[in-house]
């Protein structure tokens, strides 16, 4: 715990030092985001009520306390994406985070975006330049049993989630199957145009209505609510009276 704090603050530091520079120029979110390449890094993301995401920026995760967390438990410690039976290398992509999205370009041109929602309990993935076929893995994750709901969304439950919880997966134009293998679940999932989103979103075990969330959607509203902070920094500051009164000897 004493190091996942200590990790969240760091983070903080950094942006909040960004958003101070910010009210001194014009720059946007946009502006902002930190390039990696080759060594890896640690990136954390909240979603400001029960769930956090802390990630490697140019490698998978092997330690511990990495992947997505909710109510304080670890759900998997990691997702891989692979086409061809190999997964994408990390290592080998240019990686920028930004306060609302993460985004790796790799050198044959696939480009991958990851998103952790403010509010509600939901990752999403964004792919393009793939294969028309890729499985798409979560890593220490707990499968119980699925159903259909569609064409594009399957309701995983899973000894990873809290009781009274499961895991709405959803694969947006796209067709998709599940496997299984120990402490990993992986999902076979075909795009005709090479062009995947994948969400992951936690809901109520007893749900009857499954929705359907939109990447795109998720990140511009984390990006606005953000950019609206960078927006209340640029704003003059009303000047502070004397409230001691009197002179200093």
């Amino acid at each position: 715990m004493a190091i996942r704090n200590t990790l969240l603050q760091s983070i903080s530091i950094v942006f909040l030092f960004a958003f101070s520079s910010l009210a001194q120029t014009v720059l946007t979110i946009d502006d902002i985001g930190i390039e990696v390449t080759s060594s890896s890094r640690v990136f954390s993301f909240t979603n400001k009520a029960f769930g956090q995401y802390h990630g490697e920026t140019n490698s998978q995760s092997v330690d511990g306390w990495r992947g997505w967390f909710f109510q304080e438990q670890n759900i998997f410690k990691d997702y891989s994406i692979s086409q061809d039976n190999i997964p994408l290398p990390r290592e080998t992509s240019k990686c920028t985070v930004f306060p609302h999205t993460l985004k790796r370009i790799y050198p044959s041109g696939i480009i991958e975006q990851f998103v952790f929602a403010d509010s509600i309990d939901y990752v999403g993935i964004l792919l393009s330049g793939l294969n028309k076929s890729i499985t798409f893995t979560l890593k220490d994750f707990g499968f119980d049993s699925s159903f259909s709901v569609n064409a594009n969304s399957t309701v995983i439950y899973s000894s990873s989630l809290p009781q009274s919880y499961c895991l709405l997966f959803t694969s947006q134009n796209s067709s998709h199957a599940i496997l299984t293998n120990n402490r990993a679940l992986s999902i076979v999932i075909n795009s005709p145009d090479g062009k995947y989103e994948i969400g992951l979103r936690i809901i109520k075990i007893n749900a009857t209505v499954f929705p359907e969330t939109s990447f795109t959607e998720i990140m511009m509203k984390k990006r606005d609510r953000i950019n609206s902070i960078f927006d209340r920094a640029r704003e003059p500051q009303p000047k502070q009276s004397n409230t001691l009164g009197g002179r200093f000897a």
